[in-house]
């Protein structure tokens, strides 16, 4: 055992050995073209950002702690992303040396922006555009914020799609309260039952995580929906394959009930016999909070309700 761990610890002094010959490398690949451009413009600072960020963090929590190989090895790669922003923003490019530092870091920080949503745009464009776009902007709003990097973001795939969106008629609907998760689902049931091309359906998955992450903040609401939308979309590409799910049990208590729930649910449940009664069952939901979110709906009718689990270990767990 004492042995092993000899032999352990000299490995670990040869990985800090291996991780500076790594940064050695990758610098000294970069030092040399370090004035051109388009070299500067192939690094992503907001990437380069993140790490410097993320590796300090650790680092320096790592050398509190006196793990001083740890700490060394991460400080390394603090030191790579230091580099690689400073070649990112232009700092050595002659033309742009009149330039401050932080005059550069806005200027690079704004094109990478841009630049997200010629990514973005380079998806897909979809035979139903406008409801896609629909989706989008609901996603957008859900948490009752739109962002100026969310709004760009959506009308950059408009302009792309020679689609004319208007923001104050949004606006209006907002006000109105006409978005929610509800409409917001129902229209990616919508989209769905168009029979839209797979890789197109696995893009809007993409698109929709980057469009809640966009503003550097995932609310509550954008989390949810997020599972939700994601969950219906994995269903449409695995047809066929078994889900865990929740549904929700509407239970009418009486002949009144039964006859309210037949007209309010008719195109979005199915009646079934459920633990010895008669059910009008909804779903499938893929997030517990979505599915108590509709039994919360429905409750506030005074309508005796349950979400259950599917395809889980156990049958049913009632709220």
């Amino acid at each position: 055992m004492e042995v092993f761990e000899k032999v352990l610890h000299i490995m670990a002094f040869g990985s800090v050995g291996f991780s500076l010959l790594n940064v050695y490398l990758t610098i000294n690949k970069l030092w040399k073209r370090k004035h051109l451009k388009v070299v500067a413009e192939s690094i992503s600072v907001a990437g380069r950002l993140v790490a410097f960020m993320g590796g300090l963090i650790l680092s320096l929590n790592l050398l509190l702690d006196l793990e001083w190989l740890g700490g060394t090895n991460r400080m390394l790669f603090v030191i790579l992303a230091i580099i690689q922003v400073f070649i990112g923003i232009g700092f050595w490019i002659e033309s742009e040396q009149r330039k401050g530092f932080f005059q550069l870091l806005r200027e690079s920080l704004s094109n990478e922006r841009k630049e997200s949503a010629e990514l973005a745009k380079s998806f897909f464009r979809p035979s139903n555009a406008e409801l896609v776009l629909e989706i989008l902007t609901e996603v957008a709003l859900i948490d009752e914020v739109l962002d100026i990097r969310e709004r760009e973001f959506i009308q950059a795939f408009a302009d792309s799609w020679k689609i004319k969106i208007s923001w104050e008629e949004i606006d209006k609907k907002f006000q109105k309260g006409q978005f929610n998760y509800d409409r917001l689902r129902s229209d990616m049931i919508k989209y769905l039952q168009t029979n839209p091309p797979e890789q197109q359906v696995s893009q809007l998955a993409d698109l929709l995580t980057l469009l809640v992450n966009i503003d550097d903040e995932v609310s509550e609401e954008e989390d949810l929906i997020l599972a939700e939308l994601t969950g219906l979309i994995y269903k449409y590409l695995d047809a066929g394959k078994v889900q865990r799910h929740y549904d929700v049990a509407l239970i009418p208590q009486d002949q009144l009930q039964e006859e309210e729930m037949t007209l309010l649910l008719k195109d979005i449940s199915q009646k079934c016999t459920f633990a010895g009664g008669e059910v009008f069952r909804l779903g499938p939901y893929f997030s517990q909070k979505y599915a108590q979110i509709i039994c919360d709906k429905y409750r506030s009718m005074e309508y005796f309700s349950i979400w259950f689990e599917v395809d889980a270990p156990q049958d049913e767990e009632e709220n």
